[in-house]
């Protein structure tokens, strides 16, 4: 991406590039699943908690690398070559995903479940609600409320931050709580908190309404990718997940010119109340849908 030197290039080389770390994406999640399941308890929302502070920290090499000068060809050329190192070193400790089913099941054709249906329109809509807060809480606050620029900044840190801590502290939570509890009272938190910022019409009430936004996001997306792989166990499990996985990124790209062009005819504020919306959706599928199931400890055989 860095040599590229005109538009049609830089599409290319981003086209390549999505597809491999789409394909590293699923791969990431699959395996993460096959951890799950051997260990009998749950890590994925731990691993989402990682991947956002790889991102936070990408940000600040980012900006390092800049003050002094570095190019950004020669930035992609080392972090490339120290990735592609990393991920040799530790995929050489990764589990075979399947291979306790392979022998006694198949792998069949993929077809479309309702469940990984269900699943993939839950990441969709989370992922939506992601992409808004990244894309427009900086424009809400500072348009809106009149924010000032230090100010109207932190509306995406608050998000972030607050869905980092939760992530991170996912494991002890599903092992307090039951997954299909949890997430309803996380998503609850969101529709609240932002419901009652958009009511006040604040920035500090907004930033604690994007809080609450990263508070109630930040399990739901972990948890479809496990229930995605133990929807179907095995073989087959990297198509579940790559289907949830395609949706769930389908709402982040598509969620910000969606809110966009709703905020060109009512207004951005009146756009967001579309977010507290998806949450209380989000907060009746995952009740009562059925699809979220508790994580269960695996028994030993020795």
């Amino acid at each position: 991406m860095g040599l590229a030197d005109s538009p049609v290039l830089l599409f290319g080389a981003l086209a390549v590039w999505g597809l491999f770390q789409g394909a590293l994406d699923v791969a990431m999640n699959t395996q993460a699943v096959t951890v799950e399941r051997a260990a009998g308890t749950a890590i994925m929302a731990r691993l989402h908690g990682l991947w956002s502070i790889g991102g936070f920290l990408g940000a600040l090499i980012g900006a390092g690398a800049v003050a002094a000068g570095l190019g950004l060809t020669a930035q992609l050329f080392v972090l490339g070559v120290a990735a592609v190192a990393v991920i040799g070193w530790l995929s050489r400790a990764m589990l075979d995903d399947g291979a306790q089913t392979r022998e006694t099941r198949p792998i069949r054709r993929s077809r479309l479940s309702p469940l990984v249906a269900i699943l993939g329109g839950i990441a969709f809509a989370s992922m939506l609600c992601e992409g808004a807060a990244a894309d427009w809480s900086a424009n809400y606050l500072r348009d809106d409320l009149g924010a000032g620029p230090a100010l109207g900044g932190l509306g995406y840190a608050a998000y972030a931050l607050a869905m980092v801590a939760v992530r991170l502290g996912g494991t002890v939570l599903e092992r307090l709580f039951r997954i299909d509890r949890l997430l309803p009272a996380l998503s609850t938190v969101f529709a609240l908190g932002m419901t009652a910022a958009l009511l006040a019409a604040q920035p500090i009430p907004a930033l604690l309404g994007f809080a609450a936004m990263g508070i109630g996001l930040a399990l739901i997306v972990p948890s479809a990718f496990s229930a995605a792989g133990r929807a179907d166990p095995g073989p087959n499990s990297g198509s579940a997940i790559a289907t949830v996985s395609a949706l769930g990124w389908l709402g982040y790209v598509s969620g910000p010119p969606l809110i966009g062009h709703l905020a060109d005819r009512v207004g951005l504020a009146t756009a967001l109340w579309t977010l507290p919306l998806l949450a209380l959706a989000i907060t009746a599928i995952a009740r009562f849908g059925g699809v979220f199931t508790p994580h269960r400890r695996a028994h030993s055989t020795c």
